[in-house]
């Protein structure tokens, strides 16, 4: 544990000091994917359920991450089982 608390080979600062870093950045990286999923999500469900507008782009949005979902060939992409129309 006193590892820790050792300065790092280049001076900079502590080992705990890079683990920080890192959990930040870690941290922040994630709550910012997390938005920009929330936010793509959101607006694709909404568009999806207007009458009318740009229903088709999102219906084949859609209907390509549920294929990949489905597919029993894992997490590859599979062109047999998704059909559009």
């Amino acid at each position: 544990m006193s590892l820790l608390f050792e300065p790092t080979p280049d001076g900079a600062g502590r080992y705990l000091d890079w683990i920080l870093s890192g959990l930040g950045w870690t941290l922040s990286l994630a709550l910012g994917a997390w938005t920009i999923a929330l936010v793509v999500g959101t607006l694709v469900g909404v568009t999806r359920t207007l009458p009318k507008g740009s229903g088709g782009f999102t219906s084949k949005f859609s209907g390509t991450f549920r294929c990949w979902c489905r597919c029993s060939s894992g997490t590859s992409f599979c062109p047999s089982c998704c059909r559009f129309a």
